[in-house]
């Protein structure tokens, strides 16, 4: 049911009674079972889960729903309580009803901790200020982990702390800073009540925050970065502010009717919940990057987003940017339902399908690498190949080696592997020359006030997209062919709206 073809020779709605019997059924099946089906078979769907509430009353009416085809001495076949507790989670999920219980699952709580541990200590790839983020929202969820936390943080630091001059050398505390952070957080665990074990959490947290602020704008070495003309990231966290926002939007869409506004949107969620949903909406505009709160229901209710999505998303002159939106799409319908507007997006462009679709139409021709060259910064060999850990010492082979490698690869792999399957900061470097800083891709989202590294990441993720179309743009003159050409190879995101919904 869950596959996209497979379940296409499922022609009767009955699938659903039948798995529900055998076991755990999500609502993301079965919206996905139904989606794009006669809006017959959908009435049928939704006369099936009428048949499921009625099997959940008794043990009795369980028994007389079960379907025939399935026999009593099936090993998969549920009990009556399982089944009543998985139909009545389905039934729940697709009104979308919030669940009673959010938290992290413990088994994903600890391999969380103990993955970014290595990352901060060991691998050193991940900030410390991101570990004691998590540690933070571990522990308000979970707080009965203390000691597991204990226990993590010991094992990645103790050798560490064996070696203290090592440890302040490589720029992992100043002044023995880190030193002070990882014994009080070790020593504080240990207290049993848990409004001061989140109290201490919150101290440890504060320290690293007041250690990284800093203005997002600012350049860097090794990353993409903003161009001059942009003045400032805004977080919208009211009505008030977000009707601001509107009225910016109408004002530079009535400079020039005939001309689209170019916005470029990603979404943000946090992965350490039991169901994740878009916290943070980031529209970069070229002169200003806003990033929206969607969390802040008591300034910023689900009404006043409803608003502000039907202006943004069913407006065809706003022309919106993302990259593989479509998943930004799930997160932020989760976030706020019973929006139509996230169903039905108009003019929603994937540029790394725009790059793609260039780049394919490039190599057919026999100037490609003229025209390549004319567009597209030069291409960094790490791009496309993992360079070994050893050194070649004979750079001119490598190099002739390296080329050889590239083409095996490129022949063998689509235009959309090398491009949109290897992320937005592969499609960045290739196009602009720089990748993306990710440090903060597995950032705790749903935690206020953000860091100042996550209102970079979170503003570049959405700005970079404005960039990118700017060259594909100018690709395509290069080409001669129009960019409105391009844009419509791109089919329109449609999704039938839920199942159970009494508002669509």
């Amino acid at each position: 049911m869950r596959d996209e073809l497979l379940s296409e020779f499922i022609s009767e709605p009955a699938a659903i009674l039948h798995a529900l019997y055998l076991g755990p059924l999500g609502a993301p099946t079965v919206e996905a079972f139904a989606s794009g089906r006669s809006a017959d078979f959908r009435k049928q769907c939704r006369a099936v889960l009428d048949e499921v509430m009625v099997a959940v009353k008794s043990p009795e009416d369980f028994s007389a729903k079960k379907p025939s085809v399935i026999r009593d001495d099936n090993p998969e076949l549920c009990s009556y309580p399982t089944f009543r507790r998985n139909a009545q989670a389905l039934i729940r999920d697709l009104k979308g009803e919030a669940r009673t219980d959010t938290t992290i699952p413990m088994g994903w709580a600890c391999a969380a901790l103990k993955k970014f541990a290595r990352k901060t200590y060991i691998e050193k790839t991940w900030k410390e200020e991101n570990l004691y983020e998590l540690i933070w929202t571990i522990m308000c969820q979970r707080p009965n982990l203390k000691k597991y936390v204990k226990y993590a943080l010991a094992l990645f630091t103790s050798n560490m702390i064996r070696d203290r001059s090592h440890f302040i050398s490589n720029g992992i505390g100043s002044s023995a800073t880190c030193w002070r952070r990882i014994f009080m957080t070790t020593a504080l665990l240990a207290i049993g009540e848990e409004c001061i074990l989140r109290s201490c959490i919150e101290q440890v947290y504060e320290i690293g925050r007041n250690e990284s602020c800093y203005d997002p704008l600012l350049p860097t070495t090794d990353h993409l970065n903003f161009l001059s003309d942009v003045k400032g990231i805004e977080f919208i966290q009211s009505a008030a502010d977000l009707h601001l926002l509107c009225l910016e939007l109408k004002r530079l869409r009535s400079k020039d009717p005939a001309v689209p506004l170019i916005v470029g949107l990603d979404a943000e969620w946090s992965a350490y919940v039991a169901n994740s949903r878009a916290t943070i909406l980031q529209l970069a505009l070229r002169e200003k990057i806003y990033i929206i709160d969607l969390e802040n229901r008591t300034d910023l209710p689900a009404s006043a987003l409803r608003e502000f999505f039907d202006l943004l998303f069913l407006d065809k002159g706003i022309l919106k940017l993302g990259f593989q939106f479509n998943e930004d799409l799930v997160q932020m319908r989760a976030a706020v339902p019973h929006c139509r507007a996230l169903f039905e997006p108009e003019n929603v462009i994937c540029v790394g399908r725009m790059v793609a679709e260039l780049l394919e139409r490039t190599e057919k021709l026999k100037d490609s690498n003229e025209i390549l060259k004319d567009v597209l910064p030069p291409v960094n060999p790490s791009q496309d190949v993992e360079q070994p850990d050893a050194v070649v010492e004979n750079e001119v082979e490598n190099a002739v080696e390296l080329d050889a490698s590239q083409l095996k690869r490129q022949q063998s792999e689509s235009v959309v592997q090398r491009t949109v399957n290897r992320g937005l900061s592969y499609v960045c470097e290739r196009v602009l020359g720089r990748p993306l800083d990710k440090t903060e891709q597995c950032s705790v989202w749903d935690r206020r006030p953000l860091r100042s590294s996550q209102l970079r990441y979170a503003a570049m993720d959405a700005y970079c997209l404005i960039l990118i179309y700017d060259v594909c743009c100018r690709w395509a003159q290069r080409l001669d062919i129009s960019i409105e050409e391009i844009l419509k190879q791109q089919e329109p995101i449609r999704v039938s709206p839920p199942l159970l919904s009494d508002e669509f």
